[in-house]
């Protein structure tokens, strides 16, 4: 073995090389996002502050158009390396079931622990490691999955439903009479520039899973010139 080379077990794991490549392509939001991915600068926040470094601003009236800031940067950056390795990119959008009510009936600190809580159930079950996960709104966040194809991501949205709904946090307004998560997925195959429509896709597939009631999944694919939909979960 040369002087140079790497043994085996300790070269970095293909999903630790995207989470580097996509903080290198993106330094500006780098720092932001290291802390973020091990959930540590989260956990040290008071209760009571909010997680807004990823809210983004939304521009124009459809096709899931976003500012420029931490959101798009993400969403960029794996749109771009997606489309290097010819790999599939997938897109969660969680949100907590009637949380507007939550909030309304049990008070803003209770609301507080309860996203916070969420968003650790979030963490711990996301698709790749190498995903982003930020807030996206009031008891929404977003998920950005670099080379994930939909059925994996689909299977990461169930077990953020079962970690959430495990939890057993009392909610009397929803049908479950405990807090519960909806999910919509979108999956594309990545070309060129980035495709605000991916964003859009997420959306609708949440709007398709609220409609369906609580603790719902919906997903969206448009890999390919046909647009399929999955059936929903």
């Amino acid at each position: 073995m040369s002087e140079t080379s790497t043994p085996a077990e300790l070269a970095p794991s293909p999903w630790e090389r995207v989470r580097n490549a996509l903080l290198d392509l993106h330094p500006l939001v780098a720092t932001q996002v290291r802390d973020r991915l091990a959930g540590a600068a989260l956990d040290a926040r008071p209760a009571t502050e909010p997680s807004s470094w990823f809210l983004p601003r939304k521009v124009g009236s459809g096709g899931g158009a976003v500012a420029k800031g931490p959101l798009r940067d993400a969403l960029e950056a794996a749109w771009v390396l997606s489309a290097a390795g010819k790999v599939s990119m997938s897109l969660l959008l969680v949100e907590i079931d009637a949380f507007r009510m939550f909030r309304a009936d049990y008070g803003p600190l209770r609301a507080e622990t309860c996203r916070a809580g969420v968003e650790a159930a979030i963490r711990a079950t996301l698709p790749r490691s190498a995903s982003f996960v930020g807030r996206h709104g009031i008891g929404r966040f977003v998920v950005v999955a670099p080379d994930c194809p939909i059925l994996l991501a689909r299977a990461a949205a169930s077990r953020m439903g079962a970690d959430v709904l495990g939890r057993c946090e009392t909610f009397t307004g929803s049908a479950h009479g405990l807090v519960t998560i909806s999910v919509g997925v979108a999956t594309a195959n990545p070309m060129g520039p980035y495709a605000f429509a991916l964003l859009d896709a997420a959306e609708r597939a949440l709007v398709k899973a609220r409609e369906r009631g609580h603790g719902r999944i919906e997903a969206i694919d448009l890999r390919g010139d046909h647009k399929r939909r999955l059936a929903a979960v």
